[in-house]
């Protein structure tokens, strides 16, 4: 049996998502571990505990990922409990605090960081350390920006420049689909919403209070749901699966 196992945050938790789409390319059997407003460390942490606990398999298993928002900070609050054979369930259970909106977490990090350097290198470091892993193993896979890691234009000049580029020549681009675009941005390009009703003003004002830093998710503050619809997951899954295709990857 062939499995394909998808894994990102809440763009890859429907029915239609890009994940489903290619594992019904494949004709494999779909393991979802993707989870709604987490980050890129989980991501990076569930599929390392799955490929760890399924090694029998793994020559049969292709992997997709769609990376998460940068500014979403994983934490672990607990273990789940070990099940036998394949594994379709996570390791652990997770609390997320984001970094692009006001909370008690942010007021308290430290005054001097640099919260749009650190967290961008947090995600070149989850990208890399998964690339690695996965190569070293064999598995076959592809990765894609789920949501926006664009950050402020200050993070790319100077020192801060010479060590991200050190950093990002470390990924293999061969195997990262549009590496600068997301398909959040995709799908507000091409109005492909979940629900694209407009929300009215009171709610744009609410939103924008709230999520005022926030650039992961294209016009989250306009739109009803902004979330892909199942014609938005395919169009995606169609590019991503052109993309596989013409580099062998899956």
């Amino acid at each position: 049996m062939r499995y394909h196992v998808g894994i990102g945050c809440s763009f890859g938790c429907s029915s239609h998502s890009v994940h489903q789409v290619i594992a019904e390319k494949m004709g494999a059997k779909f393991i979802n571990l993707s989870d709604g407003g987490k980050g890129n460390f989980r991501i990076f942490t569930e599929l390392l505990q799955w490929v760890s606990a399924n090694s029998k398999i793994l020559k049969d298993t292709t992997v997709s990922i769609g990376w998460s928002g940068i500014w979403r900070n994983d934490v672990i609050k607990d273990a789940n409990k070990h099940t036998q054979g394949v594994k379709f369930d996570q390791a652990y259970e997770w609390h997320t605090w984001r970094a692009d909106r006001p909370g008690k977490t942010l007021r308290n990090m430290p005054g001097a960081m640099d919260t749009d350097l650190d967290h961008l290198v947090r995600f070149y470091v989850c990208v890399i350390g998964t690339q690695n892993f996965l190569k070293n193993l064999g598995v076959r896979y592809v990765m894609y920006n789920s949501l926006d890691p664009s950050v402020p234009e200050h993070v790319h000049r100077g020192w801060k420049k010479m060590r991200l580029l050190a950093l990002k020549s470390q990924i293999d681009m061969t195997r990262y689909f549009r590496f600068s675009e997301c398909q959040s941005q995709f799908i507000a390009t091409h109005g492909y919403f979940l629900d694209p009703t407009p929300v009215s003003f009171f709610e744009k004002i609410k939103r924008f209070t709230y999520r005022y830093r926030q650039t992961e998710m294209h016009m989250d503050c306009e739109a009803k749901d902004a979330h892909p619809s199942p014609e938005g997951d395919r169009k995606w899954a169609e590019l991503v699966w052109q993309f596989s295709n013409e580099n062998q990857l899956l």
